[in-house]
């Protein structure tokens, strides 16, 4: 009698994991245990390509990851920056602070305990206006002749600078290039015409570029000063051609063809 429950109980056993089995290939459902292959994580970043030059951002950037799993479904998410601590990834999360080589590393578990190899990708960014230092000198080297000299001290600590351009009355003079962090111009303008703008125009790596202009009122009175030492060390007759700029001229003139 027990032979033949048994028997019975078996055979049971046997229609109910053959069916089981066949439901479950119909529907398309596997067990946990037949999962072996890990998750697949892909990131994407808002902006998606670099706004500004050379590969660098010059704005925040926003982090999506994406993870998938056909069989047994994701379980979590796990990310971190610059080899920090690991976060769970919950929602994308934006990074806003400068940096080059910016590391994100990042990886998922799925459901059955598969862990993805570990994942990375980097990023540039540099949002800080290029900032410096602009000092210029004036010398009379000659009748009606100046020279004038140009020195642009620049920091750019994230990106660097790519060069430095010149420009006088809206015409590019000069380009300089190097490493710096000081870049040179010198110039030598004749018969000092009524209207004189420079311009320097700073272009670093990432193109988050400055500008300076001067112009002739910034230039005005350092050459009149100097040359008004050439006829007399009197503070009253200084003040006098200094009134007086038209005569100054003159006596420049009489000067030069003497």
């Amino acid at each position: 009698m027990k032979r033949k429950f048994l028997v019975k109980t078996l055979a049971l056993s046997i229609c109910v994991l053959f069916i089981g089995i066949s439901v479950t290939s119909a529907l398309g459902i596997s067990n946990l245990f037949d999962d072996t292959t890990p998750p697949v994580t892909t990131i994407s970043f808002d902006p998606a390509e670099p706004n500004g030059c050379n590969g660098w951002y010059i704005s925040n950037v926003t982090i999506t990851l994406n993870a998938t799993d056909d069989i047994s479904g994701v379980n979590v998410t796990y990310y971190r920056i610059n080899e920090t601590d690991w976060n769970e990834y919950i929602s994308p999360f934006i990074i806003s602070e400068d940096g080059k080589n910016i590391l994100i590393e990042f990886y998922s578990i799925d459901n059955a305990g598969n862990i993805e190899t570990v994942k990375s990708s980097t990023l540039d960014i540099d949002k800080t206006p290029t900032e410096g230092k602009i000092v210029w000198k004036i010398r009379k080297i000659g009748c009606w002749k100046w020279e004038i000299t140009f020195c642009v001290n620049i920091s750019n600590e994230t990106s660097g600078i790519e060069r430095i351009e010149f420009y006088l009355n809206g015409v590019l003079q000069e380009t300089v290039t190097g490493p710096g962090p000081t870049y040179c111009w010198t110039f030598i303008i004749y018969l000092r015409p009524p209207k004189i703008e420079f311009k320097i125009v700073v272009y670093d790596i990432e193109c988050n570029n400055a500008t300076f202009i001067f112009n002739e009122s910034d230039f005005h009175s350092r050459p009149r000063i100097n040359s008004i030492t050439l006829y007399s060390k009197n503070f009253w007759l200084k003040r006098f051609f200094d009134r007086f700029l038209l005569l100054q001229n003159f006596l420049n003139v009489l000067r030069c063809y003497n």
